[in-house]
């Protein structure tokens, strides 16, 4: 497989990721940061989207040691990252209420943000069955870039929100 250094860079990527917003969230929260519940939900992203992007990216190297031919790889993994994608639609959905959203351009984001992933499920869900796609690698790889850019998004958040906040309150 000809991609495994693609993934396997991949998997390392979406490790330090985890790894730095881990360790930004541990030093900002010793001291006296007043921790906000968005602040939470944007460290679980960050985990669960970077260690589902690890996960998925060593998948087609696991399905590809057991002798399946590349065609066969990614429509097996196509095929589990349209329910992983479906799964993770549903979830959001539940839990992020475009009501609780005052600004106009937060909302306009977050539609975005749910329209993109559910063409990226219907990308890999032609994958899988062969229609459009022909089993290929590259609808598989844009499913795990999207979060990826979702996590490096989450990550400078982390970063310069306490900056902007404390500015914000210097200025008033």
């Amino acid at each position: 497989m000809k991609e495994s250094s693609i993934l396997l860079t991949f998997t390392q990527v979406t490790v330090a990721f985890v790894g730095f917003a881990a360790i930004v969230a541990t030093f900002r929260f010793k001291d006296e940061y007043s921790i906000k519940k968005n602040d939470t939900n944007d460290l679980q992203l960050i985990v669960n989207t970077g260690l589902m992007g690890a996960f998925f990216s060593v998948l087609p190297l696991v399905f590809s040691s057991f002798g399946l031919k590349d065609s066969s790889v990614w429509a097996y993994c196509s095929g589990i990252m349209s329910i992983n994608y479906l799964g993770f639609i549903f979830y959001l959905s539940r839990k992020v209420r475009l009501s609780k959203f005052r600004k106009k351009k937060s909302k306009m984001i977050v539609i975005i943000y749910f329209t993109i992933g559910f063409l990226i499920l219907i990308l890999n869900f032609l994958n899988a069955f062969n229609i459009v796609f022909h089993r290929e690698f590259g609808p598989f790889f844009i499913s795990l870039i999207y979060p990826l850019c979702l996590v490096g998004y989450m990550f400078t958040r982390i970063l310069f929100l306490p900056i902007w906040r404390n500015l914000k309150k210097q200025q008033s």
